[in-house]
């Protein structure tokens, strides 16, 4: 078969017609599709028809799940128990707890059509949901008063929900029983009030061992020895054994003027007027003596070394023959003084356990005599420390 200029070009022309009704053919599909996003909004989401027991009572025109099974029934309330880590504020002190609620699953209760309107269908699916709450209730309660490895299984209250909802069936026959319905009603109204708040429950826990952390500002007054006042930084961090005693470490920087006056040692001579800084290393060991929601004092001991370096000798000196400070074995005692600004109560356990927090201001007048031993002998110094601290407390409930 030959095919001359002609017929080329009309297969072309042709071809190419195809293709352009083909491609507009697709055009106008994809046009008429929807697109992604607005499928995703014309669906609701399974979440919009369950409704927490806390957002108001049951309203059987939201029954999506059709008419029941047998028309000796005159409503299936379906609910299940949602999760959800609460925070409140209550007189002043954080709680943080895991709650517990029950909420009705709309999609899935069935309504008998003939009870659609009837006052005592609607109070019978109500007892229901207050069952289910009063269970709710308990597990959040159970959770917040018991050690982590004392919890029942995990659907234990759940449950023991569904069989009170089943013997509240049988006994008013699924609502048809409007007398034993209303008595019902009354008595779940009651049982949801005597449940304790998990704030009560915490009132009976104990406070364990745990520790604390401070950062702040210190001030040294050292009396004699030539030796001027010093100011810096003071950090610590105690571990508690139990509810009194503590015991930790403390490390204090603190920088000053010049020396009030000479300074003699067996090594050499530190001239007045010369800079200071001072360092210091101490345990801590410490009691508490009193404690009440406002403060908490207790008395400490503390045992160390302490340097003294002098800048300007470190010029001069020749480190080979010897280093121009003076380090002593410090020893004291003193009264750290607590004032809380912030208290949290978890008992969500978390990592660390159920646990008090605390957040405030500590006071530390304290004295320590310093033993230099070098030709200097000792000082007395009178200390001052304002810090920051936080402090973490394991409760248990015994």
């Amino acid at each position: 078969m030959k095919l001359n200029t002609k017929s080329i070009i009309a297969m072309t022309a042709l071809c190419t017609q195809m293709f352009a009704t083909d491609a507009k053919a697709q055009i106008m599909t994809d046009s008429n599709m929807p697109k992604l996003d607005s499928i995703y909004t014309q669906v609701p989401s399974y979440w919009d028809n369950k409704e927490r027991w806390s957002n108001g009572p049951v309203s059987l025109h939201r029954f999506e799940g059709g008419k029941t099974k047998h028309d000796s029934i005159t409503a299936v309330v379906r609910y299940s128990f949602l999760y959800k880590l609460k925070k409140e504020n209550i007189d002043g002190i954080h709680y943080q707890y895991d709650n517990y609620e029950a909420a009705i699953d709309y999609d899935f209760c069935q309504l008998n059509p003939k009870y659609k309107d009837d006052e005592h269908v609607q109070k019978y699916a109500q007892v229901i949901m207050n069952i289910a709450e009063k269970y709710a209730r308990i597990k959040t309660a159970d959770r917040a008063s018991s050690d982590i490895w004392e919890y029942p299984h995990h659907n234990y209250h759940e449950t023991r929900a569904q069989a009170a909802v089943d013997l509240f069936n049988e006994l008013t026959n699924y609502g048809k029983d409007t007398a034993e319905v209303n008595t019902y009603y009354e008595k779940s109204v009651r049982e949801l009030k005597d449940i304790l708040h998990p704030a009560q429950y915490a009132a009976n826990l104990r406070e364990k061992g745990g520790w604390d952390w401070h950062w702040g500002l210190l001030s040294n007054f050292p009396q004699g020895g030539g030796l001027c006042n010093t100011y810096g930084l003071d950090f610590g961090f105690h571990y508690h054994f139990d509810s009194r005693f503590f015991l930790g470490t403390e490390l204090q920087f603190s920088f000053g003027g010049g020396c009030h006056g000479d300074i003699v040692t067996s090594e050499r001579n530190i001239e007045k007027g010369e800079g200071v800084n001072n360092g210091k290393a101490m345990l801590t060991f410490g009691a508490k003596a009193l404690k009440t929601r406002s403060i908490s004092i207790a008395p400490i001991l503390r045992l160390g070394v302490e340097d003294y370096a002098f800048p300007d000798q470190s010029k001069k000196a020749n480190k080979k023959d010897y280093s121009p400070s003076i380090t002593a074995l410090t020893y004291g005692t003193g009264i750290a003084i607590d004032i809380p600004l912030w208290r949290s109560v978890r008992l969500d356990e978390g990592w660390y356990g159920k646990r008090n927090c605390y957040r405030g201001i500590r006071i530390t007048p304290s004295v320590s005599l310093s033993d230099f031993g070098n030709g200097v002998g000792r000082i007395t110094t009178y200390n001052l420390t304002v810090s920051y601290y936080g402090i973490t407390r394991w409760l248990h409930d015994k």
